[in-house]
């Protein structure tokens, strides 16, 4: 698509596709660059991630886990807006979830079967 319609693309149309190797070693460029400036004073997505443990049977790094992330969003973001998380507010929302079940069960008592004596 891009070779048929480099212009609207904003692309220039003698664009050549690198190889993905070179991509990706590029792109490790630029991870490594950002991740040693979010070092300095890391923001609360990155302070979390490097908190975490690695879990499961492939076991990687709170560091590779974040690179790997970024690879995929690169791969897929194709939209030019900043990525925006709205405020949300964890333990007001967990608190409203249980009163709204509690009220629920108790609008709906479930039978509690008789108790027999021990034979």
């Amino acid at each position: 698509m891009l070779r048929e319609r480099p212009v609207e693309a904003k692309v220039d149309p003698l664009f050549e596709v690198m190889a993905e190797e070179d991509a990706e070693r590029l792109f490790d460029l630029a991870f490594d660059r950002w991740f040693q400036e979010k070092l300095q004073g890391p923001p609360e997505g990155v302070r979390r991630m490097l908190r975490r443990r690695p879990r499961g049977r492939d076991r990687i790094g709170p560091r590779d886990a974040l690179r790997d992330a970024a690879y995929k969003l690169a791969g897929h973001r194709d939209f030019e807006a900043k990525f925006r998380r709205d405020p949300f507010e964890r333990d007001a929302f967990i608190d409203r979830l249980v009163d709204e079940h509690l009220a629920e069960l108790a609008a709906f008592p479930s039978p509690i079967a008789p108790t027999t004596g021990s034979g």
